[in-house]
């Protein structure tokens, strides 16, 4: 949506989650932050973590109860985001590779219901950004690295993405002075305390 409304002239900036291929000759991207994609648990189901193949597993609908990842006896509730997110995308690409999410999974249209719906139900498991974890859920470790600044820092998070805006090449002086107040310190220092808040 970012891209595209920008790409139509109704925005005059635009975020995306991932790198788009289909980019017009038209419009630039800026990159101003990391982000984690973070696979999310209910407090009351801890984990020691999974493999990417075991996340494969239980979102393609191979695996059907907690109990098959050590896990509590219980059902596995797969919660994805809708087509056309670029939180779904990056998931269906990192993870996903030739394999399709279940049917059975309850599709929401925001991070935050996928937060919300995690958070009220023990044996629900979905994906949003890192920044939008709370108490009631958390990001669990994959291939033994949990998402935080420092594996992101370090690339050793195999689920991380890049923060990108989306501007026309030939911007308003307002655009670009937005972005390179972004890309200052000033601007990385907000970026690193959203980060913090929720570390």
């Amino acid at each position: 949506l970012g891209q595209r409304s920008v790409e139509t002239g109704q925005a005059d900036i635009g975020m995306v989650s991932w790198s788009p291929s289909n980019l017009s000759d038209e419009v630039r991207l800026t990159p101003i932050a990391h982000d984690a994609l973070a696979i999310i648990l209910n407090t009351q189901n801890q984990s020691e973590g999974f493999s990417l193949r075991e996340v494969q597993d239980i979102f393609s609908g191979r695996l059907l109860n907690w109990q098959e990842v050590d896990g509590p006896p219980l059902p596995i509730q797969v919660v994805s985001r809708e087509d056309g997110s670029g939180t779904h995308a990056i998931f269906e690409a990192a993870v996903m590779e030739d394999s399709t999410v279940t049917p059975t999974a309850i599709v929401l249209p925001s991070s935050q219901a996928v937060v919300d719906f995690v958070g009220q139900n023990p044996n629900a498991i979905g994906y949003v950004s890192f920044t939008f974890i709370n108490g009631r859920v958390y990001a669990v470790s994959i291939e033994g690295v949990t998402p935080n600044l420092e594996s992101l820092a370090s690339g050793s998070y195999s689920l991380a993405r890049d923060l990108t805006l989306v501007t026309p090449k030939q911007s308003q002086s307002e655009v670009n002075q937005f972005i390179e107040f972004v890309l200052s310190p000033a601007g990385q220092a907000i970026v690193e305390e959203r980060w913090a808040k929720v570390r």
